[in-house]
């Protein structure tokens, strides 16, 4: 037993020597456009798994000529996972239209603004409205069951 917990630990920190190794750049840039026409001052939200502020990575703005530059590393965006790129045309806060890449030591991810409208996910309401549904259900269970054995 002493040897498997043993070699289970000199496992794990093996793993974590590995994983602690220097980080690649990783570069997200591209140009924001409405219409064809490059957009300035556009506001844009980076995340680094495709899905809404799950591995966010910042906030930035485009350029006079609508182009941006994000630099981070593949420690906060992986190699391969997906880079979404919202843009919030308005300055309301509304991120409303979104682009999708991968990332890659060079990813260019180019939003055109009112085209692929950024939708949030809806993991976390769907979860909380199952517990309340479950719960609520369960509580009718339960006074059921205890109705029916005060009957008897």
């Amino acid at each position: 037993m002493k040897k498997i917990v043993l070699l289970v630990v000199i496992a794990a920190l093996l793993i974590g020597w590995r994983t602690a190794g220097a980080s690649s750049p990783v570069t997200i840039e591209g140009t924001v456009t409405d219409s064809g026409v490059p957009a300035a001052g556009i506001k844009l939200a980076i995340d680094c798994s495709g899905q809404l502020f799950a591995n966010f990575i910042g906030f930035t703005f485009s350029d006079g000529s609508g182009r941006y530059v994000v630099h981070t590393d593949d420690v906060l965006c992986p190699l391969g996972t997906k880079v979404q790129v919202r843009a919030d045309k308005d300055g309301d806060g509304k991120f409303r239209s979104s682009a999708i890449g991968v990332a890659k030591p060079l990813t260019v991810v180019n939003v055109e603004l009112g085209k692929n409208f950024a939708v949030p996910e809806y993991g976390l309401l769907t979860s909380l409205l199952a517990m309340i549904v479950g719960a609520g259900l369960f509580w009718r269970a339960r006074q059921r069951a205890l109705q029916e054995k005060v009957r008897r």
